[in-house]
């Protein structure tokens, strides 16, 4: 670790604004939240040693490891002068050898320079006038909230005699309010980024569309629109999975309730969904509030698209899918990698699979499946995605 003998001499000058008290904090909050008093906790990447000598101060027993012995050597005189009590070891951290167990991990700063969860794939004819298969590297995810509707009338009644206004009728007028003025269309974030990656690639007259698109987004937008997955891409999406109403086919219920769902894209928020959908059903006979604060999730963070961690994933792509075109993209979906963004700046959702686009409603869907040769192309991928990331 040559690169670090002088760094080490001013890196704690360099990153005194980091918020280790912050970190702490959070650390702290995560073992509360799974019921868990760690004593002993590794450090992994413990540069200097600044969090590991302040969780010592706090009392935990820590052991910091790190593969700069110059790193090291610093939070060693820290420690000293701290009267902290560290154990500091020189190892790799993809070869411990800790002599015993610990109860807990932590890895704080840049020790983790870039993670890789599951998200888009390899997209063969991804969007018209691309001819190439696009290998899109999610830089983002979509949030999501799902709204409860609730109607609840003084009174039901017989279904011989109807009134003009039932529950049932009250939450359809609200459901087809939804249906009819879906969120507006947004080319910009992490799919204007898309666009940006894939326009040179594009065939006329799409090259020129993309690239001009301050004058043809109408016509962008109308084309993403029209395809179920593109359309997803660029707005905030609106579905109905739950609709309760009534327990006997001659009996108006007096109550009706209905669940969506929607996939927020970054720029917007649960608060704002709800206030949007409220503001357009504009009945005060609906009630309109969370399913659940606690599963709300606003959209992920933006990773970067110029450092290491996307370029080595770009590099690796071209190697074993050497037909494609790498952009990045925004993950529809949600993914485990929204848990991680305490621990990373640099977080990307990719799986090394060739796909149609006809055959992306396999996943999770009946008939889930790969061929044998994406199979092997994808464990030749992960080969080396970690020869290329530790070069």
């Amino acid at each position: 670790m040559a690169s670090y003998e002088q760094f080490a001499q001013i890196y704690d000058l360099a990153l005194n604004e980091l918020p280790y008290e912050e970190w702490l904090l959070y650390i702290e909050k995560i073992f509360e939240k799974y019921k868990t008093s760690p004593k002993l906790i590794l450090d992994l990447g413990c540069g200097t040693g600044s969090m590991t000598n302040l969780m010592a101060t706090k009392g935990y027993e820590m052991i910091g490891v790190d593969l700069s012995e110059d790193m090291l050597a610093v939070a060693r005189d820290k420690a000293k002068e701290e009267n902290s009590d560290v154990i500091y070891l020189n190892q790799d951290m993809t070869k411990l050898d800790l002599y015993g167990t610990i109860d807990a991990v932590i890895s704080c700063g840049d020790a983790l320079n870039y993670i890789l969860d599951e998200g888009s794939v390899v997209v063969q004819n991804a969007l018209n006038g691309l001819e190439s298969p696009a290998a899109l590297i999610g830089i983002s995810e979509k949030g999501y909230v799902s709204l409860d509707l609730k109607v609840k009338l003084e009174q039901g009644g017989h279904s011989s005699m109807p009134p003009k206004t039932t529950a049932i009728g009250v939450l359809s007028h609200a459901l087809s309010a939804l249906d009819e003025n879906p969120f507006p269309a947004k080319v910009d974030g992490p799919v204007g980024t898309m666009l940006n990656f894939l326009g040179p690639e594009m065939k006329f007259p799409f090259k020129t569309i993309f690239a001009n698109r301050w004058l043809f987004g109408g016509i962008l937008e109308n084309q993403l629109a029209n395809g179920t997955a593109s359309n997803a891409l660029i707005r905030t999406t609106t579905a109905p999975t739950i609709i309760q109403a009534g327990v006997k086919d001659n009996v108006l219920p007096s109550e009706a309730n209905a669940t969506i769902n929607f996939r927020i894209i970054p720029g917007e928020t649960p608060e704002s969904v709800l206030s949007d959908v409220k503001d357009l059903i504009d009945d005060e006979r609906v009630t309109v509030s969370l399913n659940d604060p606690n599963f709300a999730q606003a959209p992920g963070k933006l990773s970067p698209t110029d450092g290491f961690g996307f370029n080595v994933l770009s590099n690796t792509i071209r190697e074993i899918f050497p037909e494609t075109v790498v952009a990045p993209s925004l993950v529809i979906a949600a993914t485990d990698a929204r848990h991680y963004e305490a621990c990373s700046d640099a977080i990307y959702r990719f799986m090394p699979v060739s796909l149609k686009k006809e055959e992306l409603g396999m996943i999770h869907g009946i008939n889930e499946k790969i061929s044998v040769t994406s199979y092997e192309k994808l464990i030749q991928f992960y080969i080396r995605l970690l020869q290329n990331s530790t070069r």
